[in-house]
């Protein structure tokens, strides 16, 4: 938490100093402006050396980033939420083909505005890897309200709750609506070529089987056919029987487990938990 108070400050401080320094029309147009802040305050050699630690926390940046391309796809895959492939590792545990994939969508992108500068290109790819961090933010922020809600968390808290929802929501709206069209616009075409992919991965957990053709995917699709129908047949069971249902109850009837004898005291504790588990 102080880590994130400390580094937005600096952000916002940063930022202000600019303003203070630097006429509108230059930071409209300035590919450095920190450099060219530098270099009013304490000359040309000052203005070099805030670009060369600019241009360090780039590269220390873009490595980052590289990295991190393919660990997101990699997460989603373990979540079985994305294809297998993004989550294959190599001897070191690096996602190897996530990285190799991801470079080339990136390249791709690039060269579909290769006849623009490398400055217009670099800042068009920042502002679609921005629109796509938003996205998810939008959706975290309307469920950080919800799932607070949903399990009754904070209650006490419910305005802070709330409010902090709301911020993070519009504030994502915001900054989406100051991208540029097209960057909305590719933003908009990347997030429909994820949908397929969503698609057939949820296709393929909803027939809750394994994949393959082995002898060893055949022999685990059958048990689990043979799990499923007892389950059924004990849910059945529990009905014709008249007694609740519950998780326990067909856990215990698929196990063999006898009901135990009860006290009297036992058997009104029994009966209040079932009339409370009905409501």
């Amino acid at each position: 938490m102080l880590g994130t108070i400390i580094t937005t400050s600096i952000y916002i401080l940063g930022t202000i100093v600019l303003f203070g320094i630097l006429p509108t029309e230059t930071l409209q147009n300035s590919p450095a402006p920190f450099a060219e802040a530098g270099e009013i305050i304490g000359g040309k050699y000052a203005g070099y050396f805030v670009a060369a630690g600019a241009a360090i926390s780039g590269m220390g940046a873009l490595n980052g980033w590289i990295l991190i391309l393919a660990q997101i796809p990699m997460a989603a895959a373990k979540d079985a939420m994305f294809p297998k492939i993004f989550k294959k590792e190599n001897a070191k545990g690096a996602p190897v083909l996530g990285l190799i994939i991801g470079s080339l969508l990136s390249s791709i992108v690039m060269l579909m505005n290769f006849s623009d500068s490398l400055v217009t290109q670099f800042t068009f790819m920042v502002n679609l890897t921005v629109l796509a961090c938003l996205v998810p933010y939008v959706f975290v922020s309307a469920a950080y309200i919800i799932i607070l809600v949903q399990k009754h968390t904070h209650i006490n808290s419910a305005v802070k709750t709330v409010v902090l929802g709301l911020l993070g929501f519009l504030y994502s709206l915001w900054a989406i609506y100051g991208s540029t069209a097209e960057v909305v616009f590719y933003g908009f075409l990347l997030l429909l070529l994820g949908i397929p992919f969503y698609v057939l991965m949820q296709w393929n957990k909803s027939k809750a089987r394994a994949k393959g053709t082995n002898e060893i995917t055949r022999t685990l699709n059958t048990y689990l056919d043979t799990l499923k129908q007892k389950l059924y047949d004990a849910h059945q069971h529990l009905l014709n029987k008249g007694k609740v249902v519950s998780a326990k109850a067909i856990t215990n009837h698929y196990l063999g487990k006898s009901e135990e004898k009860k006290t009297i005291l036992e058997v009104f504790k029994l009966h209040n938990e079932n009339i409370t588990a009905l409501l």
